[in-house]
């Protein structure tokens, strides 16, 4: 419990008021020094950052400046009052200004004051005219008591800190979750990945402002949230049912220039939206297109007949791409046997291209190979495959 001594509401210091004017004057060099060298060096865009930051951290100064300003003014009315009221007791029970503290600066409904030995709950009315005092005992083991102002960093309760650190973490774990999960951006490649970008925003924008929510409450918040994100991607990589169930799969809209309708309508693409994609990708006549297929975060994959043999993926992540073996006019007996005569098991395979007519296998390493090596690529001539039907 802290009591504070008449002398510390009438003489508090201003330590804090020339903390702010050293930081200031600090800033105002630094943006001097900052602003003379991006002006000799315009190329160099450090100088530009840096003077953003400093512009901006000396706004953020001055703003809480003027808020420590407008709170000091009516702190100081409220201690006014409480110095009034403390002196009145004074002379009333007669004890020296010096033995009677307040366990509030401020005006509070369970004001209490030490008079002497004693301690008395002291009522205030709304116009801060009228006072009670009720004799009271309190329990309190540790009395701390307050003679003389000091440097006061309170800063509304800590709530710019608290909110200064969930923005932090929220910036640290949006970074550390798309790094995690092998993006570089927040382009998402799948309803999972848009999913992640909007929830995630969700919890640091909820959660920053909500100051009854702590730090580690916050951390653990979006802890949970990592966990499921990484948890679902586990059941894509390992489950099919999962993959399409979560990720999609993507749907071939167009085969050898004739539209699937059923399909493009189950997939929600109407006609108009169709032909707009289609014209931003460049293509006209539907005659000039092979296959159009709808991936899985909505953009289209258009493979015209001039270019069937570039860069198909036939094998991804140890899985057969079904879609590749149709469009080449194959099963996947044909694509097992000829791993087999290579002596791979299609679960040795981390990607399969076919590229202009070669078969380009990406293996994953073996246990005994360090994962930092290049993987090794083996090259199978498939020529004769994509002969002119």
């Amino acid at each position: 419990m802290k009591f504070y001594s008449y002398q510390y509401l009438t003489h508090n210091s201003h330590l804090l008021d020339y903390l702010f004017i050293g930081v200031g004057l600090l800033i105002s060099a630094i943006i001097i020094v900052i602003g003379i060298k991006y002006y000799r060096n315009r190329t160099n865009l450090k100088f530009r950052n840096i003077l953003i930051v400093m512009f901006a951290f000396a706004a953020m100064v001055i703003c809480l400046e003027v808020g420590k300003i407008q709170n000091q003014a009516s702190a100081q009315s409220d201690s006014g009052q409480i110095a009034r009221i403390m002196r009145k007791i004074s002379s009333e029970h007669h004890v020296a200004l010096s033995k009677i503290y307040t366990s509030s600066p401020t005006i509070s409904k369970q004001l209490v004051m030490k008079v002497d030995n004693k301690y008395y709950q002291v009522d205030i009315n709304s116009d801060t005219e009228v006072y009670s005092t009720k004799k009271v005992h309190p329990f309190a083991e540790k009395i701390q008591y307050v003679k003389s102002g000091g440097l006061n960093l309170n800063l509304n309760n800590g709530q710019y800190l608290n909110i200064a650190g969930k923005l932090l973490i929220g910036f640290l774990m949006l970074v550390f979750q798309i790094n995690l999960s092998g993006k570089g951006n927040l382009d998402p490649a799948n309803a999972v990945d848009e999913l992640q970008n909007y929830v995630l925003g969700g919890i640091v924008g909820g959660t920053v402002f909500n100051l009854s929510i702590s730090i580690l409450e916050f951390i653990v918040i979006v802890l949970i949230w990592t966990v499921i994100i990484f948890s679902s991607k586990v059941l894509i990589n390992e489950s099919d049912f999962f993959k399409n169930l979560l990720n999609g799969s993507p749907k071939v809209l167009i085969s050898r220039g004739r539209i699937d309708v059923a399909t493009a309508l189950r997939s929600g693409v109407s006609a108009s939206d169709l032909v707009f994609k289609l014209n931003n990708s460049g293509v006209s006549d539907l005659q000039q297109v092979s296959k159009v297929t709808l991936e899985q975060n909505g953009e289209l994959n258009i493979n015209n007949y001039h270019d069937t043999t570039t860069n198909l993926p036939i094998i991804t992540d140890g899985n057969v791409n079904e879609d590749v073996l149709e469009h080449i006019h194959k099963d996947e007996s044909w694509l097992m046997n000829l791993l087999s005569e290579q002596h791979h098991d299609i679960k040795d395979v981390y990607l399969g291209q076919i590229v202009n007519g070669d078969l380009v296998l990406t293996l994953y390493p073996k246990k005994s190979t360090p994962l930092l090596r290049f993987l090794p690529n083996e090259i199978i001539n498939l020529k004769n495959v994509f002969k002119k039907k």
